[in-house]
């Protein structure tokens, strides 16, 4: 819906109020509004029916939004209640995923959303589950999804650099690792898209800030990369023959993108043996923002029988970013590497856990 009123918690308990709640086999109702329970302010008093019989009273604190950061805050909170009687805390959002139910119901805490999701438990008699329901309180289109295009820069640089001591430390480091920006193809990370950046994570508890800017999560920032992984905009390719092979192929690239200014790396796809056991073919992929330069002093000649190099030309900064680069030749880096396999064939995908280990790995090191 993309409707920010409607995550205000006035709106929500209008929805109450109109019935518009629905958890079956329960029935909900709104009893009071921000009252005293304990010592403690709740939002609201909702009590639990079944076939109009009474079956629970619950004291509930409303979040605005259901990120995982929200999630932990209310749980922290209602623990705290230490209500006494029969009451029970409840928490409600406008979304819940499966992963923050579950979360939940590990703690055996109720939780409800606006969309007909959540786990409701009466003690020592009854627990309701529901999932499935669709949520209708996405983010606006102007808030960018941080782990996809250009913004996930700023995620990525922290599974090379999982510590910083600063935003503007972040700022540079990502910069500084932008291949495209360091030859003036692109234009550099701002400031501000890198704070909005870092809000995002730690909401979603990817990042934790206590002297300083630390990861929390290596695997699930990988996760969120792999599922929100867009492949890069191509705008042209080509595959050719070039009459040599293996390092002196490397070799003919690195000086003529040299001679011209031009930055290059290897595909992720071709990377694999920098960080993983596979073979692949004869073929090797390499990303260039411009083929036509490239190919006059390649002496090479198009086919698509037996081709040993093909060039792609692309000017996303995802692929340059970060490069492995060993004896002047540029590397697609191990993160890029992983989620192209992630998005590949059977073959590529079982390949991707020897990757995300070496991530995972090199991580734990450097943090």
């Amino acid at each position: 819906m993309g409707n920010r009123k409607m995550y205000s918690k006035a709106d929500a308990f209008r929805k109450f109020k109109k019935g518009e709640i629905a958890f079956p086999p329960l029935s909900l109702k709104l009893e009071d509004l921000s009252v005293h329970v304990g010592g403690f302010k709740v939002d609201a008093i909702i009590s639990a029916r079944w076939e109009s019989r009474l079956l629970a009273t619950f004291a509930m604190g409303y979040k605005a939004t259901g990120t995982p950061k929200e999630v932990r805050s209310a749980l922290g909170e209602v623990r705290r209640w230490g209500l006494g009687s029969d009451m029970q805390p409840l928490v409600m959002v406008p979304y819940l995923n499966e992963e923050r139910l579950k979360e939940f119901e590990q703690e055996k805490i109720s939780a409800i959303d606006l969309c007909g999701n959540g786990v409701i438990f009466v003690r020592q008699r009854l627990m309701v589950y529901r999932t499935g329901g669709e949520n209708q309180f996405k983010s606006d289109a102007s808030i960018k999804n941080i782990y996809r295009r250009k913004t996930s820069l700023v995620p990525r640089v922290f599974l090379s650099r999982p510590r910083f001591s600063a935003v503007k430390d972040i700022q540079d480091e990502v910069n500084g690792k932008d291949m495209l920006v360091k030859s003036l193809v692109a234009g550099k990370t701002s400031l501000s898209t890198v704070s909005k950046a870092l809000k995002s994570m730690e909401e979603d508890l990817l990042i934790q800030r206590d002297s300083g800017i630390g990861l929390l999560q290596p695997e699930k920032l990988l996760d969120l990369l792999s599922d929100n992984y867009e492949p890069p905009r191509i705008t042209a390719r080509t595959k050719l023959k070039v009459p040599v092979e293996g390092f002196r192929l490397l070799e003919l690239l690195r000086e003529e993108a040299s001679r011209l200014s031009m930055p290059w790396v290897v595909a992720g796809l071709s990377s694999v043996s920098q960080y993983a056991v596979m073979q692949r073919g004869e073929m090797m992929s390499v990303y260039c923002p411009e083929i036509m330069d490239l190919l006059p002093a390649l002496q090479a000649r198009e086919t698509d029988r037996f081709p040993n190099l093909e060039l792609v030309q692309c000017e996303d900064e995802r692929v340059y970013f970060d490069p492995l680069e060993k004896d002047g030749f540029y590397w697609a880096s191990a993160v890029q590497t992983y989620l192209e396999l992630m998005a590949g064939d059977k073959r590529d995908r079982e390949t991707a856990p020897q990757v995300k280990s070496h991530i995972l790995r090199e991580c734990e090191r450097k943090g």
